[in-house]
This record gives structure tokens, C-alpha cells and sequence, in this order.
């Protein structure tokens, strides 16, 4: 198995950090009616497991769990 991004929506300030340092970008994010991250888990093939998203966070909203 592999790891992939979980976002602490309490956490998350809706900044696109995320999706922005994402080599896939939004082929594997979204935003919710609140703003909050959302990793698109039924893309999570696309996913090249670089830790990009939860290393630039600012919120520290990122953890990543197996799937």
C-alpha cells in the first residue's frame, strides 16, 4: 500500500498551497464549499507520492496515511 495526503479540515486555511506545489495539481485536489482541501482520492493513482503538498503546507493540515 501506499501513502497518500489526508487534510485536517479543522486545520486547513483554504490557502491552495497544496494544489499549487502538486505536481498533478487539480487533477488531484479540490476545494469545498468552505474552501478546505479536498485530495481527490478517487484520482489517487495520479498521485506521485512527493509529500510536496504536506511539506509546503503552512497550516500543517497534511498528514499522509496508507490507502
Amino acid at each position: 500500500m501506499s501513502e497518500f495526503p489526508s487534510v485536517d479540515h479543522d486545520t486547513c486555511v483554504g490557502c491552495q498551497t497544496c494544489m499549487n506545489t502538486c505536481p498533478k495539481g487539480d487533477a488531484l485536489w479540490e476545494f469545498n464549499d468552505e474552501g478546505k482541501a479536498v485530495f481527490k482520492i478517487d484520482n489517487k493513482d495520479e498521485c506521485v507520492h512527493c509529500h510536496a503538498c504536506g511539506d509546503s503546507c503552512p497550516a500543517s493540515a497534511i498528514s499522509f496515511k496508507e490507502q
